[in-house]
């Protein structure tokens, strides 16, 4: 990641203009463990298999898990957006998505922008580190840290960023 793609430089463009940097620093041990703990449950669904009414198996694949925990984490980070920033930051970071996308929901594009830097900058803190997540060890070598954040990381960049695996489609900005 030593080259950022377009979507980090905005993803940090947005978090400095809502003023949340030294807010997502500062609480970082609190917004890492939610966020870990939407990754187990995520990776734990997708490893069973769930026998449906129709009689039918039904396992959970890579997509539909992409999106559940998209699904699970914005709201935590919509919630650091709205509690990081203040008024007028917001609405400057408002504005300044509607400067670029102006049929987009701003704060949609703040949050997705700014769970895009928190994972960024997961992924590259944890990468040495490979004790377990508490209450996660029996998912064995996947509840290692560095594991986790990997799989955050790759599921917040296959769906919001240019790099990922939708050739651009779902790219935020």
């Amino acid at each position: 990641m030593s080259s950022k793609n377009k979507e980090s430089k905005k993803a940090t463009e947005a978090v400095k203009i809502l003023g949340i940097v030294d807010f997502i620093s500062s609480n970082e041990h609190l917004i890492d463990r939610k966020l870990e703990d939407c990754d187990v449950r995520v990776f734990q669904a997708q490893k069973r298999t769930v026998k449906m009414q129709s009689g039918d198996r039904y396992c959970m694949e890579g997509s539909e898990c992409d999106m559940m925990f998209i699904a699970d984490s914005l709201p935590i980070v919509t919630g650091i957006v709205h509690v990081g920033s203040t008024v007028k930051e917001l609405n400057d970071a408002k504005k300044w998505v509607k400067s670029i996308v102006p049929d987009a929901d701003p704060i949609s594009v703040l949050s997705a922008l700014t769970l895009l830097y928190v994972a960024e900058h997961g992924y590259e803190k944890y990468q040495p580190d490979n004790t377990f997540i508490e209450g996660a060890e029996d998912l064995g070598e996947d509840a290692k840290r560095n594991k986790v954040w990997e799989r955050i990381y790759e599921r917040v960049k296959r769906r919001f960023s240019s790099n990922g695996t939708n050739n651009g489609s779902n790219a935020v900005l």
